[in-house]
C-alpha cells in the first residue's frame, strides 16, 4: 500500500505501507511494509482487483491507507503514456528503505465495469501492484470500501453506481 502525509523541506512524504497504513505524521520519517499481492487477497482488510488502462487489464489496489493514487513505472512505459511533472516534488520512501524524488504523474482514464474514471496517477518504481488508488481517488469518487465482502462501491452522481468486487484469481502483471 502507499501512504503519503505533509513533510518538510517544501515537498511532500510518501511512503508504501501494508496492514495499518501510513505511521508517522507531519515530518515523520516514512516507514515501509512491504506487501504481496498473495497477501493482499488472503487479507480480509485489503481489497485488489483488475481494472482497466487503455483497455488493458492492470492489478489495482483500494488503499484508504494512501493519501495520493499511484501508478508503476513499468505500465507507464509498456502503455506508452504521456507523462506530465507534478507541481511539487513528492519524496517516496521505497521497500528497501531509499528515498526517491518523485516528479511526474499521468492524466488517464481507468474504467471499471464499463465506467470510465478520469485519474493523477503519481508515477513510482512499483512491482507488486500496477496502480494503487488512495484517498485522492477514493474520496473523489465518494467510493465505499466493504471490506468483509471485498467490495468497492462508486457512487456516480445521477446514474447507477459502480459496484465491484476485489478479485482473488492471480492475473498476468503489465509491470
Amino acid at each position: 500500500m502507499a501512504s503519503t502525509a505533509g513533510g518538510r523541506g517544501g515537498g511532500t512524504t510518501a511512503s508504501f505501507g501494508g496492514r495499518g497504513g501510513y505511521t508517522g505524521g507531519r515530518g515523520a520519517q516514512p516507514h515501509i511494509y512491504a506487501l504481496t499481492q498473495h497477501e493482499a487477497q488472503e487479507s480480509p482488510d485489503i481489497i485488489t482487483g483488475i481494472i482497466s488502462l487503455c483497455n488493458s487489464p492492470v492489478i489495482a489496489l483500494f488503499d484508504s491507507g494512501a493519501s495520493h493514487s499511484f501508478i508503476s513505472e513499468n505500465v507507464v512505459q509498456k502503455l506508452a503514456l504521456l507523462v506530465y511533472p507534478l507541481d511539487d516534488v513528492l519524496k517516496v520512501a521505497l521497500p528497501m528503505g531509499t528515498m526517491i524524488n518523485v516528479t511526474s504523474c499521468v492524466n488517464i482514464e481507468i474504467t471499471i465495469k464499463d465506467r470510465i474514471f478520469p485519474s493523477k496517477l503519481i508515477i513510482v518504481p512499483i512491482t507488486e501492484f500496477d496502480v494503487i488508488l488512495g484517498m485522492d481517488w477514493l474520496s473523489l469518487y465518494r467510493v465505499i470500501i466493504d471490506c468483509r465482502e471485498k467490495k468497492v462501491k462508486v457512487r456516480v452522481p445521477g446514474s447507477s453506481d459502480v459496484v465491484y468486487y476485489g478479485q482473488g484469481s492471480r492475473v498476468q502483471l503489465i509491470s
